[in-house]
């Protein structure tokens, strides 16, 4: 698969909310083309170092989009509009400006641990999605990481 095809969603290893959703994503994805990757896993680093400075440091969610980094909000729209029907008609709120998407995306991040709880590593994938996964989900991470 080239690099500017590939759709992968880094996610907070730790947090049960950014598992949750990609437990969702794994189950709507029907062409299984989005991939997944810890954002605290070694084999993640090389690909957030092409992200803008300012991404860099993302602790829930980063989408890498055909070539593309998507950050916060944005990146939650544009990874429903990869799932098609009828969840990218939520990408309705890009009209919304960035700065209050972000500041309710920076609100649901900065507690989303202390309301869906953190974990040490995710849930058990099942054997036909292990294949989406550019790292072990199962990887016991430094929580303080």
């Amino acid at each position: 698969m080239s690099g500017k095809k590939k759709h992968i969603l880094l996610y907070d290893g730790h947090c049960l909310m950014c598992s949750s959703l990609v437990r969702k994503v794994m189950k709507r994805d029907k062409k299984g083309q989005i991939y997944f990757g810890a954002l605290q896993d070694e084999k993640m680093v090389t690909l957030i170092k092409q992200a803008p400075d300012y991404m860099q440091k993302a602790d829930s969610v980063l989408l890498y989009s055909e070539g593309r980094f998507f950050y916060r909000s944005s990146a939650v729209l544009k990874l429903y509009t990869l799932l098609g029907l009828p969840y990218s008609l939520l990408t309705v709120f890009f009209i919304v400006p960035t700065f209050i998407r972000d500041f309710v995306y920076r609100i649901i991040a900065k507690y989303r641990k202390k309301w869906f709880g953190s974990s040490k590593s995710c849930y058990l994938v099942p054997a036909e999605k292990q294949a989406l996964f550019l790292t072990d989900p199962t990887k016991n991470y430094n929580i303080d990481e």
